[in-house]
């Protein structure tokens, strides 16, 4: 007997109009949060998806999956805007700064990486959770304040 999916996670866009949900069927879901309406599918992920960010703007959802991606969608149109690869193991959860600039995320790889959300490329790999091994030695002190100043240097350029 197949059991129903599991929803994973919830987040609404920061304005609280649009609520996602995200779920082991491969899936996420935009729903109307006023209305209880769904408004669009997304898929694309072939594992299931355990984790869903919104940019600050509302205009970005990020979802983090079993399958070791993620995948950055446009809530708008649900176009898949670009995949971002590198984790070893399911990726759990994802979050972006404050400025949407940087993504976040953590995997059962024990690391998290921090992404260039504009370019797509991983700026550095933080490691050192328990079953990860010592701390990552190549990420410097010099390029952590870069990754956090990123948002501040992109918005004054």
């Amino acid at each position: 007997m197949n059991a129903p999916p599991v929803t994973e996670s919830f987040l609404f866009t920061p304005d609280g109009k649009i609520l996602a949900s995200a779920s082991r069927d491969r899936a996420i879901k935009l729903w109307d949060a006023a209305t209880g309406k769904e408004l669009r599918t997304l898929t694309g992920h072939d594992g299931w998806v355990s984790s869903v960010a919104f940019s600050a703007h509302g205009k970005v959802l990020a979802s983090g999956s079993a399958d070791k991606t993620i995948k950055l969608w446009d809530v708008g149109t649900g176009q898949n805007l670009r995949t971002l690869t590198g984790h070893d193991g399911d990726v759990r959860s994802v979050a972006f700064n404050r400025a949407g600039k940087v993504l976040a995320s953590g995997s059962d790889d024990a690391a998290a990486r921090l992404w260039d959300v504009a370019a797509g490329l991983e700026l550095c790999r933080l490691g050192g959770h328990a079953g990860g091994g010592p701390a990552t030695s190549s990420v410097s002190r010099h390029r952590l304040w870069g990754v956090a100043t990123l948002g501040a240097r992109r918005q004054a350029e």
